[in-house]
């Protein structure tokens, strides 16, 4: 008796810890809500379109897809992007992102942070995608074909005595870049691990299992590869290709010279690669039930609790059942068990079981990876 009235009260105790938890987690802040934009000066025209660039970068991180802010559904809300703001501040701008010419010296920039929950009913009004705060890290492998230097493969060891200046104004593109769109990345260190697994010919060749073997060291989530060279005609030409999911797509782009081909090309990649991590906000929500097992302490069960709030998928958490090391959850989530299954893999904390692999009881089974 004695027994049974402890696991009630224990029962009763992980309840408990969850509404609390839940409400320390599901406000967790972040910068994706957060813009930095430069502006000429600090009257009040500036500010405003500040604040309109502001909230175009902020719906092109939140969604995945530059696309988005063209959409008819979103123009009233840009033209009243006020409404939205929850604080302005200026500051300093460092020089590589100031656009304006100012005859004082000073590149200006205006901080812009939006309301948490503005923006996400502007998204679910708008029925807009939704590219989780929990995101792929990609690697990247960049291969240039040069007529006096040939094939070269780009990478961390590559920023050195042979570092072109043609190659560090790409490298601060794509910093640049994937830090607008708020996607985690990095490169390969082209060690001579990575030169034994995959030649710059077979990069070239965007040979699909070399790519993924010497991708397999560095834990990304989705795999880049892009080549290009100077054509005849000075125009730069190339092509990218992506793995992500089990998928992949390819495609070619052409550039003139004189402009800087990453900004365009990889904004493209990522609106077309986002698309296997997102979701739609749904009016009804989908329930699916969550098995975890090797929970071996309260400590632990916090630690779940805290990894599965952080997750916007992720509406409502209910309490099923506890059951030794076991533990049950109904989660309420905006999108598929699919989406669902891949968060809780990318967040490092969650192993599928081998035996529920398939899932095809509609439920997923993890054991809970202690660190």
């Amino acid at each position: 008796m004695s027994r049974q009235i402890g696991a009630i009260a224990l029962k009763k105790f992980l309840i408990l810890i969850m509404v609390w938890s839940h409400s320390i987690f599901a406000e967790e802040v972040d910068d994706l809500y957060i813009s930095l934009v430069p502006i000429p000066d600090q009257t009040l025209a500036s500010r405003h379109q500040g604040i309109n660039d502001a909230l175009k970068n902020v719906l092109v991180k939140l969604t995945g897809n530059s696309a988005v802010i063209q959409l008819a559904a979103v123009q009233p809300s840009l033209k009243n992007a006020t409404l939205y703001v929850d604080a302005i501040s200026f500051e300093a701008l460092p020089n590589n992102l100031s656009i304006y010419d100012n005859t004082d010296g000073l590149n200006l920039g205006l901080r812009v942070n939006f309301s948490h929950s503005a923006i996400d009913n502007l998204i679910r009004r708008s029925e807009l995608p939704v590219l989780p705060s929990n995101r792929p890290k990609l690697i990247f492998w960049i291969v240039r074909d040069d007529v006096e230097t040939g094939r070269r493969l780009l990478g961390e060891d590559t920023k050195g005595a042979s570092f072109t200046d043609a190659d560090e104004q790409l490298m601060t593109d794509l910093s640049r870049v994937m830090e607008d769109r708020g996607i985690p990345f990095i490169l390969p260190s082209l060690d001579l691990e990575d030169q034994l697994t995959l030649s710059e010919g077979e990069a070239w060749n965007l040979a699909s299992e070399k790519i993924e073997i010497a991708s397999e060291r560095y834990g990304a989530d989705a795999r880049v590869a892009i080549r290009f060279y100077r054509s005849s005609n000075g125009k730069i030409r190339g092509s990218w290709k992506y793995w992500a999911n089990n998928k992949s797509y390819f495609d070619d782009f052409g550039v003139e010279s004189d402009v800087s081909f990453i900004p365009p090309v990889i904004n493209e990649l990522i609106d077309s690669l986002a698309g296997s991590f997102s979701y739609v906000p749904q009016k009804t929500k989908n329930v699916v039930i969550v098995k975890v097992f090797d929970v071996q302490s309260l400590g632990n069960y916090k630690k779940i609790n805290e990894e599965l709030t952080r997750l916007e998928l992720v509406n409502s958490i209910d309490l099923v059942s506890i059951n030794r090391d076991e533990i049950h959850f109904a989660i309420s989530s905006e999108g598929n068990s699919d989406l669902l299954h891949d968060a809780l893999i990318r967040s490092g904390r969650f192993e599928m079981r081998t035996a529920d692999l398939s899932h095809k009881d509609s439920s997923l089974s993890f054991d809970w990876i202690t660190q």
